[in-house]
């Protein structure tokens, strides 16, 4: 701290570091919207936002901004001052909402140029963003301005579960200042399918998700994106699948038509999660990245895809070898050092051409790893048990791991399903570990699972 005061008093800026410090945590940008979260996830959305800007789209000085602030998160400072530049000179040529993408972009410069020692320019940042926040004024009854709002509900819809909650109260304060404004509704019906994916609903939440969808789909008949969610949310409320199904082709031939990327995840997920076709999947997906061979994005869909054909060949054949062995090669190629869910996939793979020595070695790297979020540490709890359970017969082993998953204090689908076993497992009588098992769950002052969005079993 010593030597940090001495660069403010050589350079003649403030008499104290404290001062500038405290105007900047004060200020809306990245940097303040407590995005921290896991290794995986900032790796991920590095490749995800490089791929978005290397191959277009509507958002691209948003997409600069925050891709700023993931390399400064990832530790590349330089790297981050220049997208955050680039992204400073887009919003200045252009002319639409110029002043709030402004704001949020020079906030995130601020902070740049302070960790960089670089306290002028820190000091010359901050001074434009006090000018723009005057010009930006709240409405009354909002802490901020409604497109300021919708900035960081999109920010916050980037990260994990536990943040996207606080995505829903952005966009809901946003779209209740400006009701028409479609990109407001749509981040509003994101956040929601974020948040409330495969969890029960009341009445009230189901009918407030597909009015949302409703209307954002009714405000352009042509966005892939919205159109698929609207459909899943439909064959969630239990409606007949049959009479979608000509619709999801079409979407996916409207996908291809586009060549855009937005709701190729969705296209894949409705084709073979409701519909069983997976042959068509990989077509779709095979598509794609023929259109743009050099993406991240088309390649972790089309890896994905291929998994999800191998899944669905239950004996084994010559053509799943093929497929899981052309998997491998595309998560090998595509996956991030810490990404736990592609992994964990590539995992899978290596089981399905026998090569459990690699599965294992995958595994065991990811349960190393220091920096993971507690719900990826569910995850790998729960799929690390399954594997040692079923595939190495190593049922103690598999128990321990379950109980790992319980004993992390968030509520999760995999904290609830590692539960379950344990408790089917005491219920059966027939393991020499019952006892334990059963203490252990009890000795947890928040064990159970969720019932109606409650937990039905307490100590």
């Amino acid at each position: 701290m010593e030597h940090m005061i001495s660069i403010f008093n050589t350079r003649g800026v403030i008499s104290c570091a404290f001062d500038l410090q405290g105007h900047l945590e004060n200020m809306e940008c990245h940097f303040n919207w407590q995005l921290d979260c896991s290794p995986s996830k900032l790796e991920n959305l590095h490749q995800d936002l490089k791929d978005r800007i290397y191959f277009g789209c509507n958002w691209m000085c948003q997409l600069h901004s925050l891709l700023g602030y993931i390399l400064h998160a990832l530790g590349s400072r330089d790297e981050a001052l220049t997208h955050l530049k680039e992204a400073e000179k887009m919003i200045k040529e252009g002319d639409e909402e110029k002043d709030c993408l402004l704001l949020v972009n020079q906030a995130n410069l601020a902070w740049v140029h302070y960790f960089r020692g670089e306290l002028t320019e820190s000091r010359a940042y901050l001074e434009e963003v006090t000018r723009l926040q005057e010009a930006l004024p709240a409405p009354s009854g909002s802490q901020i301005h409604p497109e300021l709002s919708a900035q960081k509900g999109w920010a916050l819809l980037m990260f994990e579960r536990n943040h996207q909650q606080r995505a829903i109260e952005c966009f809901k304060m946003a779209v209740t200042s400006d009701p028409t404004k479609r990109l407001f509704r749509k981040g509003l019906v994101l956040a929601m399918d974020k948040v409330y994916f495969g969890q029960p609903l009341t009445p009230d939440l189901r009918r407030e998700i597909t009015d949302n969808l409703r209307v954002v789909k009714q405000m352009d008949e042509n966005d892939v994106w919205v159109a698929t969610l609207y459909l899943i949310n439909a064959l969630r409320n239990g409606e007949d699948r049959e009479q979608f199904r000509q619709q999801v082709n079409t979407l996916a031939d409207k996908l291809i038509a586009s060549r855009h990327l937005d709701g190729l995840s969705n296209v894949l997920f409705l084709l073979g999660s409701y519909f069983s076709e997976y042959d068509k999947a990989l077509d779709v997906a095979e598509t794609m990245l023929e259109q743009f061979p050099d993406s991240i994005i088309a390649k972790k869909n089309l890896a994905s895809s291929l998994k999800w054909k191998v899944f669905s060949l239950r004996k084994k054949t010559e053509e799943r070898t093929v497929l899981a062995t052309r998997a491998i090669g595309i998560y090998e190629e595509v996956n991030t050092k810490h990404s736990v869910k592609e992994n964990i996939s590539l995992a899978k793979m290596h089981v399905n051409v026998g090569n459990t020595d690699a599965a294992n070695h995958i595994y065991k790297s990811l349960l190393d790893q220091k920096n993971i979020s507690d719900t990826e540490k569910q995850f790998l709890f729960f799929q690390y048990g399954e594997y040692l359970n079923w595939e190495r017969k190593m049922t103690s082993e598999a128990i321990d791991m379950y109980i790992k998953a319980v004993q992390v204090p968030v509520v999760s689908d995999y904290r609830d399903k590692c539960f379950q076993k344990l408790v089917s497992i005491v219920k059966s009588g027939r393991h020499k570990r019952c006892d334990e098992i059963y203490s252990s769950l009890f000795d947890l002052p928040y064990v159970g699972r969720r019932h109606n969005g409650q937990l039905f079993l307490k100590k």
